[in-house]
């Protein structure tokens, strides 16, 4: 008779404030960014580790270029922003036009998504055409806000833009720093 036991804890302390991480979330509903309460596994920081971040809420999604080409975005590289800590900024890089908007005169606009999750956490991606999206203007203003659940700190929203409608009708795009 042999008998064996295993067991295997990981335990993960973070002493001090979270790191912040932005990526763009356009808003569609009129409201401000709103972030879940549940945490989803996705490498922001493109780092090769799974952080557990809050995502965009109800009526909200993060703005996404699929670089890879797979159909999912799964590296925070292929969001705006946690590469290089300026969503607005590294989103402007792609006005080849030199207009201050992305428009369907800039070639990286066909290519653009909108990443959002439904209530059961599934991923659903969107070209800018099926959300009705026109144009981004790529200005921006500050908008300092801390999003908590309770005493935890899940986003800060950075700066905000705003975005037009096929409609002319506009909406609100918004750097938010997620806490990794």
């Amino acid at each position: 008779m042999n008998r064996e036991f295993y067991t295997e804890e990981h335990l993960s302390v973070r002493a001090g404030d979270a790191r912040l991480v932005d990526p763009l979330v356009i808003n569609f509903d009129g409201a401000g960014v709103r972030l879940t309460n549940e945490k989803y596994a996705f490498d922001l920081n493109s780092d090769g580790v799974q952080d557990q971040v809050s995502f965009a809420g109800a009526g909200s999604g993060f703005l996404a270029l699929d670089k890879n080409g797979d159909g999912t975005i799964n590296p925070g590289a292929e969001l705006f922003g946690p590469t290089s800590g300026n969503g607005f900024a590294e989103f402007s890089r792609h006005d080849a036009d030199g207009n201050g908007w992305i428009d369907e005169a800039d070639p990286v606009f066909t290519d653009l998504r909108v990443w959002t999750k439904d209530a059961a956490g599934s991923d659903s991606l969107q070209t800018l055409s099926q959300s009705g999206i026109g144009a981004f203007f790529l200005e921006s203003v500050e908008t300092p806000f801390s999003m908590k659940d309770g005493n935890q700190l899940d986003g800060r929203l950075s700066r905000s833009g705003l975005f037009l409608y096929e409609n002319g009708a506009a909406g609100t795009v918004q750097q938010v720093d997620l806490a990794v």
